[in-house]
């Protein structure tokens, strides 16, 4: 624990030399009297201070919750250590290093290394399955344990069921004329239980609107990978789509995360089309709004909030799929989605695109995308 600690400590020492570097670059817009053009050039690069100031602090907070978990570990429990190593002894599975390790929420969490002499090894969810009988909980294999359990010491985490599942469904069609959709998406999910659903939409259509999308949706999956929080992570891309300086390149971004312990979802938007969730109380919309990524350098994110229930659908599409059925009046959308009874995700999706694609007389002039994830409690 002593070796622990003095990592800890080190890690201390590089937060605070970042958070020491965003202090160095965080400071108000000095008002200075000049031209219009130096003024502007002075703006730029005051920006681009407050870009790299907000990528210091985010690093200072990433390193510093890394230093902080390893102090939570807790060590389990010496009869119930026995208990499992004997039972897993019988499985020809052999572990070490346990602890229990805190979660949001208070979800119950487990940290062990694993190897066995099997020749083919063990699924982890096999493993997951013989600790729930053990410690009497429903637990799954965490996103970023291995798959398999073979005879090299790995790390494994094991986290308790969340209280909902959700499935999604995909439909498209790519522009008439074009080989490729200049549409992206993204589908994650985080350790800590959390759901990301992304949906970018190039400028255009064809090979290049498919790249710029598919690079903001890579950038935007790499940080969120490494720690970011949602709108420190849409800052970051939305500077790098800038910094390229090309008008044309301006994709939309589009992001759901579902909390699938609590049910509580978050929403962002940058120049997306409108989103939709579906329940018994009807269809409530989340409405576009702002320019899509790349306009300024410094983007000013919000995000709304929904608590969800089981049975509601979250309708994600971009915006060749909404102009469609603006092509009757602006409600037809919402009206449309409440009458329609389909409860399959993919079935749903597949319906909207169909109905969208009827709307426009069987043309697709534009790429169309719809996502939908139908959430429910986990039995």
């Amino acid at each position: 624990m002593q070796t622990i600690e003095l990592y800890r400590q080190k890690l201390m020492g590089y937060a605070e030399s970042f958070q020491d570097l965003a202090k160095s670059f965080d400071a108000p817009f000095p008002q200075k009297e000049g031209d219009r053009q130096s003024i502007l050039e002075e703006r730029r690069i005051w920006e681009s201070r407050q870009v790299i100031c907000d990528n210091f602090s985010e690093i200072s907070k990433i390193i510093t919750r890394v230093a902080d978990e390893g102090n939570c570990y807790q060590p389990v429990e010496e009869k119930m250590k026995k208990l499992l190593l004997r039972s897993m002894r019988e499985e020809d599975i052999f572990l070490d290093d346990l602890f229990y390790l805190p979660r949001e929420n208070k979800q119950f969490a487990i940290s062990m290394t694993l190897y066995t002499p099997l020749k083919n090894g063990r699924m982890a969810a096999e493993v997951a399955d013989l600790l729930s009988v053990l410690l009497h909980r429903q637990l799954r294999v965490s996103s970023a344990s291995p798959h398999l359990v073979d005879r090299k010491k790995r790390s494994f985490v094991f986290l308790e069921q969340p209280e909902f599942v959700v499935l999604t469904g995909l439909a498209k069609a790519v522009r008439e004329g074009e080989s490729v959709s200049g549409d992206n998406y993204a589908i994650l999910e985080s350790e800590q239980g959390n759901l990301m659903i992304l949906l970018s939409d190039g400028t255009g259509s064809g090979e290049r609107a498919n790249r710029d999308s598919g690079q903001a949706l890579d950038l935007m999956e790499n940080l969120l990978e490494a720690g970011y929080d949602l709108q420190t992570a849409v800052k970051m891309v939305n500077s790098a789509v800038f910094s390229k300086g090309e008008d044309s390149n301006h994709p939309t971004l589009d992001l759901c995360s579902v909390n699938l312990y609590t049910g509580c979802s978050e929403w962002m938007k940058v120049g997306g089309a409108e989103s939709f969730i579906r329940g018994e109380n009807g269809v409530h919309e989340i409405s576009a709004n702002g320019l899509p990524m790349g306009v300024f350098p410094i983007l000013k994110t919000q995000s709304d909030k929904k608590k969800l229930k089981s049975g509601d659908y979250l309708i994600m599409m971009t915006d060749g799929v909404r102009d469609a059925f603006a092509v009757q009046d602006e409600e037809s959308l919402q009206r449309e989605l409440e009458q329609m009874t389909e409860q399959n995700p993919g079935e749903l999706a597949e319906q909207i695109l169909q109905r969208a694609i009827y709307l426009r007389e069987g043309h697709v002039p534009d790429d169309m995308t719809v996502i939908v994830a139908g959430i429910w409690e986990n039995s």
